[in-house]
């Protein structure tokens, strides 16, 4: 038996598995296989045959930002011909909530504050 058939009977006996193990198996496992694997913890855990799916926004008012992190592709400098500022009520509609039928979550995974600009500071 490979390391990977070992985990994969770890994971349908309901055992976790550890990081290391998750790793073997991103790395080495047979995508359709590690899918059926999935398939049949999710139908263990949620019987009914039916799948929904949030819509994670993560609304931004503006682009305009003067920090410079090495990693970010978003932001424009003040001034910049691309740069935007949204008003509070395009803003606003922008977040009005969700469309019928949809579910939408809003959340921040990390954040530089920056004053709204039409607020004084």
């Amino acid at each position: 038996m490979t390391q990977v058939q070992a985990i994969f009977d770890k994971v349908l006996e309901g055992r976790r598995i550890t990081p290391e193990e998750g790793l073997r198996l991103l790395t080495e496992a047979d995508l359709l296989a590690l899918g059926q694997v999935a398939q049949a913890v999710r139908f263990r855990r949620y019987p009914e045959p039916v799948v929904t799916f949030v819509v994670d926004t993560n609304p931004n008012y503006t682009n305009v930002c003067v920090t410079d992190c090495l990693f970010c592709a978003f932001y424009r400098k003040p001034g910049a011909p691309d740069a935007y500022t949204l008003s509070v009520e395009k803003s606003s509609r922008r977040s009005s909530g969700p469309s019928p039928g949809e579910r939408r979550r809003f959340s921040c995974k990390a954040a530089t504050i920056r004053p709204f600009p039409w607020t004084t500071t």
